[in-house]
């Protein structure tokens, strides 16, 4: 299975520096990704109360709540249960990766992150996403 056998991926990104937002924008650029950015953990939770994404990139470091809290709450949802979430940030210490674990990520990346290894990792965590789905509908 694979991504491009669908519609595009619905991605949000959710980091409080432009920069790295529009870095991220331009390394998933394609037919396969369609990007939403939030600028923080709020905006983030209203985007994905009114819309369906494949995936969630999410920094952990943002003034207000911070990636950890927003985790929290999209987890807190039922309706959210299998987002996929990947942690995006420059925290990459053991602490911080079992903290972004323990609140619901499924993955975790360190910043500066490698284009072809977020690729990778995405697409894997999406393509996962889709098929549960599909064996959802199917009961």
């Amino acid at each position: 299975m694979s991504i491009s056998a669908f519609s595009p991926a619905c991605i949000l990104v959710v980091d409080d520096m432009p920069a790295d937002r529009e870095l991220v924008k331009q390394v998933l650029s394609s037919d396969q990704y369609q990007v939403t950015e939030a600028g923080d953990g709020v905006t983030a939770l209203e985007l994905i109360s009114k819309h369906e994404f494949d995936a969630v990139l999410l920094d952990a470091m943002m003034p207000g709540m911070d990636g950890f809290e927003v985790c929290e709450a999209i987890r807190k949802d039922p309706n959210n249960a299998l987002l996929p979430i990947i942690f995006l940030t420059t925290l990459g210490d053991p602490e911080d990766v079992a903290q972004g674990m323990k609140v619901g990520a499924n993955d975790y990346i360190p910043k500066p992150f490698n284009a072809v290894e977020l690729k990778a990792r995405l697409k894997a965590t999406i393509e996962h996403k889709r098929l549960i789905d599909r064996l959802d509908e199917t009961e």
